[in-house]
């Protein structure tokens, strides 16, 4: 029932893209069809790290998961509400998609 994955990486890691590649190792052991479930990534603990390393993380983990990479901190809240913003928009145009089709009556 889950409308969209938003995978949440630890900014601080050694190497985001590994840890991405964990995550999607795992949806794929699980099964059930996660692995297959739209998704948004994030790359969380921004106000931990220097301008030029975040960057770099930035950009190492975007070509590791080929999409836009959402810059977040829990800690001073930046970034949350776009990913919340998006994360909506998808699910409710998944629910648009999946709404029954009302005849017209005049």
């Amino acid at each position: 029932r889950c409308g969209v994955l938003l995978h949440l990486i630890d900014g601080t890691a050694e190497d985001p893209a590994e840890s991405y590649a964990i995550i999607r190792e795992e949806l794929a052991a699980y099964g059930a069809g996660l692995e297959d479930k739209t998704e948004l990534v994030a790359l969380n603990k921004i106000d931990a790290l220097e301008p030029e390393v975040l960057a770099e993380r930035q950009a190492a983990l975007a070509e590791a998961t080929g999409q836009e990479v959402f810059l977040l901190s829990g800690v001073t809240g930046k970034g949350v509400a776009t990913v919340l913003d998006r994360m909506l928009a998808i699910m409710d145009a998944a629910r648009a998609d999946q709404a029954p089709a009302v005849p017209y009556s005049p």
